[in-house]
């Protein structure tokens, strides 16, 4: 088990990181010159009534 910020790590180095994947229209990625590393295939999502509005981007987009 890793321990990196444990006073008791007994050699474990420090560590920390983070990862960012952005998801994008294929159209977009292209128009922008972004590197494709996969496709998404048959998405789809069905939110409940409540959890709807936080799936739709805001009206100033």
């Amino acid at each position: 088990m890793s321990r990196p910020t444990a006073s008791s790590r007994s050699g474990f180095v420090e560590a920390q990181g983070c990862v960012v994947q952005v998801l994008t229209p294929a159209e977009l990625a292209l128009e922008m010159g972004l590197p494709i590393f996969g496709v998404v295939a048959y998405p789809s999502m069905q939110p409940t009534k409540q959890a709807d509005r936080f799936l739709r981007p805001a009206k100033e987009f």
